[in-house]
């Protein structure tokens, strides 16, 4: 229904590609149903965020090292004052810390505590296993290939400058 809709409103309206206009709506709707599937099938569970849940997963990745927290933000593509409402929450669950960095009081490293460690372990597997569950209709082609063109697009996002629009 949509694409229908889409497909008889792109001839009227001027700059309206059909094609990119559903190429970008249908990321954003998949991204939005696998977050809402994941919140529903699993991090309710376990009272984590999706994005509770990246800064766990993205220091498990890190071979359990302790990360700087701009990294983190960078890496999360999230701002320092995201990273700092996430770590304190996650410290108060104690499943992170904090650690000063050598030689530079301001910056500081974030690292999974040993309750923190235990968590992902457990948890990394099932976590691994719905993901697999959720591509699991498209080839080990299919899913490298889908990477890269989201890759593509992902390049675009910062580089496109920002249209200009006039109040109504």
């Amino acid at each position: 229904m949509l694409r229908r809709g889409l497909k008889q409103r792109a001839s009227r309206l001027p700059n309206f590609d059909f094609d990119y206009i559903d190429g970008a709506l249908t990321i954003l709707r998949t991204a939005l149903e696998i977050k809402n599937y994941y919140m529903s099938a699993l991090l309710n569970q376990v009272d984590l965020t999706p994005a509770r849940l990246g800064l766990l997963m993205a220091l498990f990745l890190c071979e359990d090292q302790a990360v700087l927290a701009s990294e983190l933000a960078e890496l999360m593509v999230v701002t320092p004052g995201n990273i700092t409402g996430l770590v304190d929450g996650l410290a108060k669950d104690r499943l992170v810390r904090r650690v000063t960095y050598p030689g530079d009081r301001r910056a500081v490293l974030i690292e999974l505590t040993e309750k923190g460690r235990r968590f992902v372990r457990g948890f990394a597997p099932i976590h691994f296993r719905l993901i697999r569950s959720l591509m699991s209709g498209l080839s080990r082609a299919q899913a490298r290939s889908l990477a890269r063109l989201l890759d593509e697009v992902r390049k675009q996002v910062w580089s496109v400058p920002p249209p200009i629009v006039k109040s109504p």
